[in-house]
Parts: structure tokens; C-alpha cells; sequence
């Protein structure tokens, strides 16, 4: 009998890992890591499993895949977005908890200079700002175009409190 390839992408580029990642499936997370599953594999829009987990919110396939090797540092999407930037932008503070504490470098920057905390500020995710000033984010660090994350805090959400306290 012919072995499945644990690896094989649907036309969009997105392996079963990713899948899995993004909607918080553990227990298949963990037997295709057993399995060897391309941890780098990335989907067309540059998208690999850990930004999947980032995006679904699931901190214990975070913390799996971290474990076993996934990038912290990986950039994708459009934006360049890394699985941080994802996770602030979505207010999924256990996911940037998981990140922090793998390494994930929080002044990393996406397209236009924009860090984990810009996002966090421009989305109304006050966990998220929290979470970040928490780890040692700078809060007057300025994106490309000059502006810092309090400039760019959505109104009425809380961030510009957040930012200032």
C-alpha cells in the first residue's frame, strides 16, 4: 500500500500541518509532526503553520509547533506579516504569551515598519498591547512613516489608555 505524502498541498499551497493549525486541531498537529510534517511549508499567500495557529488563536498548537522547530521569526503574507503580528492583530494573547516565550522577537517589523504593538494598536486589541508593553515593547518606536502606535491606536478601544498608562 502506497504512503500518504503528509506534505502534499491543495492548490491554494495549504498542507494538512496548516489546516490543522488554523482550526485548533492538536491531537492532528501532533501526529503529523510525528510524522515529519514541512513545519516551512508555506501556502500561496506566503502562510505557514505557525501563522495558521496565530491566525486561529489555538496557543497549544502555537506552543506544539513551536516546540518542534517552527520559526518565530517566519515573515509571510503580503505584509510580511510573523505569526506575532497575526496573533496581536487578532487579540490572541495566549498565542503571543506562546510566541514570547519562544523567542519571537516583538520589534520585528512587517511591511511599513510596523511592529507587533502597531498592529496590536491599529486593531483595538488592548490585550494585545497589554500583553506586548508586558514583554518590554517600545511604545514611542515609530513605524516607517513616523507614526507610533498611539497615533495609530484605534479610537474609543481602549488602546490610547492602554499606551499612555
Amino acid at each position: 500500500m502506497a504512503k500518504a505524502n503528509i506534505n502534499a498541498a491543495a492548490k491554494d499551497g495549504v498542507t494538512p500541518i496548516a489546516i490543522a493549525a488554523l482550526k485548533g486541531h492538536l491531537a492532528a498537529v501532533q501526529e503529523l509532526i510525528g510524522a515529519e510534517a514541512d513545519l516551512e511549508a508555506v501556502d500561496k499567500d506566503g502562510l505557514c503553520p505557525v501563522h495558521q495557529a496565530a491566525k486561529g488563536g489555538s496557543a497549544e498548537v502555537a506552543r506544539v509547533l513551536l516546540a518542534a522547530g517552527a520559526d518565530t521569526g517566519a515573515a509571510g503574507g503580503q505584509d510580511n506579516s510573523t505569526a506575532l503580528h497575526l496573533a496581536a492583530e487578532a487579540g490572541h494573547v495566549e498565542v503571543i504569551s506562546e510566541l514570547l516565550e519562544a523567542g519571537a522577537n516583538f520589534e520585528q517589523p512587517k511591511t511599513g515598519g510596523l511592529t507587533a504593538l502597531h498592529v496590536a494598536a491599529q486593531a483595538g486589541q488592548v490585550g494585545s498591547v497589554k500583553a506586548l508593553l508586558a514583554a518590554g515593547a517600545d511604545r514611542t518606536n515609530p513605524a516607517d512613516d513616523g507614526r507610533t502606535a498611539l497615533d495609530l491606536a484605534k479610537p474609543d478601544s481602549g488602546v490610547a489608555e492602554a499606551l499612555q498608562g
